[in-house]
């Protein structure tokens, strides 16, 4: 598990955890890695920042040969969650900061199941990668994060194919919006705001930044907490005789995506996103079919 330091990856290590699973929990955060150590021996907490080979290197290492030790243990699927999120306009975004989002959203997730890969052909594993609605549907204001979300799609639906022929499944989760730390990361802050925007954000797009802080505003206090449905998907994904292509949890976006034009899905999703109070029509939804 890839970015178990909080959020998704905390969560949904501590629901394979309770499940009998020993989980190899990968954290950036040290105080993190000491914490997790604290809750027993099937626990055990990796540093592993996914953007650096010598971390991937040292925890296949360490996996490796706690199987020797456990008398050939084996690595049952690996759960590509670490990622992080940028929020800019695409008119003006940083390209540095574009492809460091990558590194870790995209080439992240293909380095570490290139190394592990050895191990789940062995064992007939799985591979669960963590996408987002932003995989499906690209929202103004979030086009960075939503290309790394596309191309893990791209990713997944690759390996599948390619790995089937040795009985390794690969399944996406594609969790809705979940009051985790990552909403607040990648972009200004209201009160930065005036500070950090450019010129052109300032003149162009400010009331973008606007609904977008009133919307990070409200979902803070009204998503739902992580993240029992996600864990749901992520051991069926994981477990399961059948497991997934794909899994919803928590989210409309699918419904939108298959039941109206793409023209029409556009308008719908710029209306969510430049108007607030159409969240609460959005969370009907959810509420009625998912």
């Amino acid at each position: 598990m890839t970015g178990a330091s909080s959020g998704i990856g905390r969560a949904a290590a501590f629901a394979l955890f309770e499940h009998g699973f020993v989980v190899y929990a990968g954290v950036r955060d040290t105080s993190a890695l000491e914490e997790l150590k604290t809750h027993g021996t099937r626990m055990r907490p990796l540093l592993l920042d996914v953007s650096k080979q010598q971390h991937i290197d040292d925890a296949f290492a360490t996996i490796t040969a706690a199987a020797q030790v456990a008398g050939g243990g084996q690595l049952v699927g690996i759960v590509n969650n670490a990622g992080t999120t940028y929020k800019r306009p695409l008119e003006t975004a940083d390209l540095d900061s574009v492809r460091a989002l990558f590194d870790v959203n995209v080439l992240g997730v293909l380095a570490v199941t290139q190394r592990f890969l050895p191990l789940l052909r062995r064992a007939r594993g799985r591979i669960v990668n963590i996408g987002s609605v932003q995989g499906i549907i690209s929202m103004p204001m979030q086009g960075p994060y939503a290309a790394t979300k596309h191309a893990v799609e791209a990713l997944s639906d690759t390996l599948r194919q390619e790995l089937a022929p040795f009985g390794v499944s690969v399944s996406m989760v594609n969790p809705g919006y979940i009051n985790t730390g990552i909403r607040g990361k990648g972009s200004p802050s209201r009160r930065e705001g005036n500070k950090s925007l450019t010129a052109i954000e300032q003149r162009v797009y400010y009331h973008r930044f606007e609904s977008l802080w009133n919307k990070d505003d409200k979902h803070s206090a009204l998503a739902p907490a992580c993240c029992p449905q996600t864990d749901a998907a992520i051991l069926h994904a994981l477990i399961s005789p059948y497991p997934q292509t794909r899994y919803y949890p928590n989210t409309a976006a699918v419904a939108i995506g298959d039941w109206f034009p793409a023209w029409v899905a556009a308008i719908i999703i710029r209306a969510f996103s430049i108007h607030p109070r159409l969240d609460r029509l959005k969370d009907l939804v959810v509420a009625r079919f998912f």
